[in-house]
């Protein structure tokens, strides 16, 4: 054991000297206070704190130390015969002393103004007042769980903010008299000393009797929550910066480093640091306030107008009527409600898209919870030992669908408008694709960039909020652009803003393959196959010869922000790599005309057969995946260019299937479930949800105070609230922005000339995820 230095509040007594001690390792008691950095010292720098405060600083600019407000603690004894943590709390020392041994009052710390507000915190601390004693209460003392996994020690945030501590004025001084709690999470790591069994090893299960140190060893094990790395709390005064409490906690590490031989590093970001002032609101903000604002005015004027219009019985036609119910927002959530499908629309495409996008939020549910701070991160390791969870660590492949479906209604509809006109203007149609986008996602994308950092706040939200604002703040144009999926992917704005990009990129190949499709069928067919071929060995050949993961591997680690993982920027984001399940969604979208239009039947035996086969494929893609998460398992170049490269067309082509046996009564129970009317308004909402719910999810993540305990309940309920609440939303951007955006496009790009009966004749569903109608001129 160490001697304690005489400056230490905290009195530790030795161990009788016949106390069995092992030569290689610290006692566990040893452990435990080199965990509470306050029972230990740093040697001579720290030695001199306790004792001689005002020496380290200079002259106290804050007075004597006044009267305290009540008794110090009185002694806990300890019989040094028993086995346990020593501790004793002197009548001389008192609270600040458990500070004292990384005191911000250190020479290390070269900013003055921080150092004289934490002599003035450590005294006030001394005399028991109630701001001081708030911000000792909000920091963590003891990190608990540690080698269960629970790796934010998040104290208590809203205390530490909340704190306001108002000095006496120093003539020439006045502004330096006031400073308020400022809340940090420290990244604290530990480089556990070689124990007997020095290997690593993938069990998780630990011999109970080995060593302590077992349990917080790095094994490389990717599916274990790294336990020697760990987030600690600290409330500090807000004239300190992040940099002067990282070189304070140095200091304190390197005499446990001196003294026991076990390194200690540590790291204070900039954005794990935060007060609870909000920066004025910029330009940006303002004018995206403003526009917002003339959006709601506007519905609420249209809504008004049409009323009226009712009331008066009157039928006005001129364009000013017109552009005011474009905005009303009973009209428009009339239209969003119906249920009635036009001439040439899939029904079962509705269903189809609704429930991908309710297991969409639910993967990305799973993203950012177990990405985020967990108390049982063993609830995590253990799905990744069962290949059944591959309906969870594989369930991007569900983004896939989406794919699908766009490249299904986009061959399918574009042929159909062709036998009807013969033809199309197809720099309108990307200037419609474009405008009918767009206008709605980068009013999400300006919200992010903005207005998102100035909703709430919480531990982790400079880390995630800020960080997403930042990134948006700088890429925006990127996204306008659509090519953030290839420019500045480490700053990607929304993390799934790139499969919009991806469809922008899919759907401007598409006119060019749909009409030599029809107006040439078999060199067309021909095309549209060595296309998809393409789109296939693409992949295969970006992960073989970059030697990557054949999927994006769902660690914890990789969870906590995807975009710095390599796998996501070559393979998961790009357009060229993503490609395969469209176009193989543009020959289902073919074989499906033809069905219709020379009224194929298909015999009994051929359904069941294609069941079959379909099925296999689907869980092939999916499960598949599971060989990549098994431990120590060597890597295979070709094993992952195979998988990499097949699994997304095998589910591409298996889905295409469900979607055509479905529309055509061929999918047993399944049938009736797409198409029931009742997910028919809410599959018009999912473009809107698709953009709206990574803000929601982030959102709970961010504002989180203590580690979630997960269960596959809590997961479910905490799903089902993020679906209720990003439809509800998703209600609201339709009403005030898509809809009348929509409406204003019929009217201004078509000139307003025809009328709605002979809109509607011309108007073809043009595979747009919310399912919306968009028109084609000739």
């Amino acid at each position: 054991m160490f001697e304690p230095h005489p400056g230490m509040s905290l009195v530790m007594q030795r161990s009788p000297p016949s106390s069995p001690r092992r030569p290689s390792l610290p006692t566990p008691h040893l452990l435990l206070c080199l965990l509470l950095l306050p029972c230990t010292s740093r040697g001579d720098e720290g030695a001199s704190i306790a004792s001689n405060r005002t020496a380290v600083v200079g002259e106290d600019p804050y007075g004597p130390r006044a009267t305290r407000h009540s008794p110090r603690s009185a002694e806990l004894t300890y019989d040094s015969s028993v086995d346990s943590v020593p501790v004793l709390l002197s009548q001389a020392g008192g609270l600040s002393d458990l500070f004292s041994r990384f005191s911000l009052t250190s020479t290390r710390v070269k900013n003055q103004l921080c150092r004289n507000h934490s002599m003035a915190y450590l005294k006030q601390l001394d005399n028991f007042t109630l701001w001081a004693v708030e911000m000792f209460d909000s920091s963590t003392k003891f990190p608990a769980g540690l080698i269960a996994g629970n790796t934010y020690q998040m104290g208590a945030f809203d205390e530490c903010i909340a704190v306001t501590a108002q000095l006496p004025a120093q003539r020439g001084h006045e502004n330096e008299s006031r400073f308020t709690g400022q809340y940090c999470l420290a990244e604290v790591q530990i480089l556990p000393p070689e124990t007997d069994r020095g290997h690593h090893t993938y069990e998780y299960v630990k011999d109970p009797n080995g060593s302590a140190w077992e349990g917080l060893k790095y094994t490389g094990d990717l599916r274990v929550r790294r336990r020697d790395i760990f987030h600690w709390s600290f409330c500090i005064p807000s004239s300190c910066q992040p940099v002067d409490l990282q070189n304070a906690l140095e200091g304190a590490f390197e005499w446990v480093q001196q003294e026991h031989g076990i390194p200690m590093r540590v790291q204070v970001r900039d954005r794990m640091c935060q007060t609870a002032e909000i920066p004025p609101m910029s330009t940006g903000a303002i004018a995206v306030t403003v526009i917002m604002s003339l959006f709601v005015i506007a519905v609420v004027a249209g809504t008004t107008f049409e009323f009226c219009c009712q009331r008066k019985g009157t039928n006005n036609t001129s364009m000013i009527s017109r552009v005011a119910t474009c905005f009303s927002a009973r009209t428009n959530l009339r239209n969003l409600m119906k249920t009635d499908i036009s001439k040439g629309e899939l029904k079962a495409i509705h269903g189809v898209r609704f429930y991908s996008m309710m297991l969409i939020i639910f993967g990305h549910r799973c993203m950012f919870s177990f990405g985020g701070p967990l108390h049982n991160p063993q609830f995590v390791e253990y799905i990744y030992t069962e290949a059944i969870n591959m309906f969870l660590l594989n369930g991007p492949l569900i983004v896939d669908t989406f794919f699908l479906i766009s490249g299904f209604l986009t061959c399918y509809l574009l042929i159909l408008e062709l036998d009807k006109k013969k033809k199309y203007n197809i720099f309108v149609l990307y200037l419609y694709r474009y405008i009918r986008l767009t206008p709605v996602y980068m009013i999400i994308v300006a919200f992010y960039a903005t207005l998102f950092y100035r909703v709430n706040r919480g531990p982790l939200w400079e880390a995630r909020i800020g960080m997403e604002t930042e990134r948006c703040e700088t890429n925006w144009w990127t996204n306008l652009l659509y090519v953030n999926n290839y420019v500045n992917t480490m700053q990607l704005c929304m993390f799934q803003s790139w499969y919009v990009t991806c469809d922008m990129h899919f759907f401007l190949m598409a006119p060019l393959l749909v009409y030599p499709l029809w107006r040439w069928p078999r060199y067309g067919r021909i095309v549209l196959f060595l296309v998809t071929l393409v789109s296939i060995a693409i992949p295969f050949a970006v992960t073989y010869i970059g030697q990557l993961d054949a999927v994006l591997l769902l660690y914890m680690t990789t969870l906590s922000d995807p975009v710095v993982n390599d796998t996501f920027r070559s393979i998961y984001i790009t357009s060229h790599t993503r490609a395969s399940p469209y176009f193989i969604g543009m020959i289902w979208g073919y074989m499906y005309y033809k069905i219709k239009a020379d009224k194929i039947k298909i015999p009994q035996i051929t359904i069941l057969g294609l069941w079959a086969i379909m099925l296999t494929t689907a869980l092939a893609s999916m499960f598949g995946a599971w060989i990549f998460y098994l431990p120590g398992r060597p890597y295979s170049r070709l094993e992952s260019a195979f998988y990499g490269g097949l699994h997304r067309a095998g589910w591409g082509i298996s889905l295409g299937w469900l979607v055509v046996a479905s529309d055509l009564g061929l999918g047993g129970p399944l049938t009736p479930l797409f198409k029931w009317n009742a997910v028919v308004p809410l599959s018009r909402l999912t473009y809107c949800a698709f953009l709206i719910h990574g803000g929601v999810q982030m959102l709970s993540i961010a504002t989180l105070r203590t580690p979630e305990y997960m269960t596959f309940y809590k997961l479910f309920w905490m799903t089902s609230a993020d679906i209720f609440f990003t439809f509800m939303i998703a209600v609201l951007v339709t009403l005030v922005f898509e809809s009348p955006i929509c409406s204003l496009q019929k009217i201004f790009l078509r000139g307003g000339k025809h009328s709605e009966k002979e809109a509607i004749a011309e108007t073809v569903h043009m595979s747009y995820e919310n399912g919306r109608i968009m028109t084609i001129p000739q």
